[in-house]
């Protein structure tokens, strides 16, 4: 498997998160390919006959696919596991908890800013 190789130490929570990113990404862009089918077949319907073909479209799928998970590969490792402090349970956390997490800080801090001037910011 892709990931094992590039993530030695992989653990379960690891690979159940990069394939959520995967699997998110490539429903995205095969949205995008069936678009691009459907204007070429509305718009130009005689000369899109021979570029939609259902080989041209299984190539179009095994590149889109391909380029999805080279493109989330460094993502792995990034991907961390631990427990809830409250209940113990165990969770994964990605790449946007970070994300999520950095702005609830900010958000903190503009708050106690915020009490220390007249009119300050508001949220």
């Amino acid at each position: 498997m892709l990931c094992l190789s590039l993530c030695v130490n992989c653990t379960r929570g690891q690979i159940y998160q990069y394939v959520i990113h995967v699997t998110a990404h490539a429903s995205v862009y095969t949205l995008v390919l069936m678009s691009l089918d459907r204007y070429l077949a509305v718009v130009h319907p005689i000369r899109s006959l021979t570029i939609r073909t259902r080989r041209n479209a299984v190539v179009a799928l095994v590149f889109l696919w391909t380029a999805v998970i080279a493109a989330n590969a460094p993502m792995l490792p990034h991907f961390s596991v631990g427990t809830t402090p409250v209940s113990g349970r165990i969770f994964s956390r990605g790449v946007g908890l970070a994300i999520v997490d950095a702005f609830a800080k900010f958000k903190e801090r503009s708050f106690i800013l915020s009490r220390n001037v007249k009119g300050g910011l508001k949220f």
